[in-house]
């Protein structure tokens, strides 16, 4: 928990003021890079607006009024907490089931061909996006969407049998 909440070796704290500074030094550290405070700002938004959220897009300007540090951020890092403390319970409810339909599918069909490696790309995905804002990379989120749709549409194929038979033509 210390070490998460300690600021990363190197200096860099996710500003631009990163210029210059060794950033190797962050490779195995466990540091969150200010992230707690990011999440602890967002939960404070939910505690705040328990049942609406605080509206669609609003963490950036909730954590503005709100931040104890000169970091300037757009996102809580965490793709659930911040739709939680934006959409409420509701969204949160409507995200998460239309990420683990995916998930579902997937699972169902895991034995056929390259079903394990989208699943295992998909749930990547999810994992990351409750750390970081990976979900606002087009490329990222392109390719998560690319593994869910393949994953959607993967069920278990029917097991068909063709017979060919000759018949006398008259």
């Amino acid at each position: 928990y210390d070490r998460f909440n300690a600021p990363p070796p190197g200096g860099f704290n996710g500003t631009a003021g990163h210029v210059g500074r060794n950033l190797n030094l962050r490779l195995f550290s466990l540091s969150g890079n200010a992230r707690a405070g990011l999440w602890r700002i967002a939960w404070h938004d939910v505690r705040a607006h328990p049942l609406l959220g605080s509206g669609a897009g609003t963490y950036e300007r909730y954590y503005l009024q709100h931040r104890d540090t000169g970091l300037k951020v757009k996102n809580a890092h965490n793709l659930y907490l911040e739709t939680l403390a934006d959409l409420g319970p509701v969204g949160l409810v409507l995200l998460v089931a239309g990420l683990a339909a995916p998930l579902v599918a997937g699972l169902r069909a895991r034995r056929e061909p390259l079903v394990p490696a989208a699943l295992g790309g998909f749930a990547a995905y999810l994992l990351h996006a409750g750390a970081d804002w990976d979900w606002q990379m087009t490329a990222i989120t392109l390719t998560a969407l690319t593994c869910a749709a393949g994953l959607l549409t993967s069920t278990p194929r029917a097991r068909w049998r063709v017979s060919i038979t000759a018949r006398p033509v008259r």
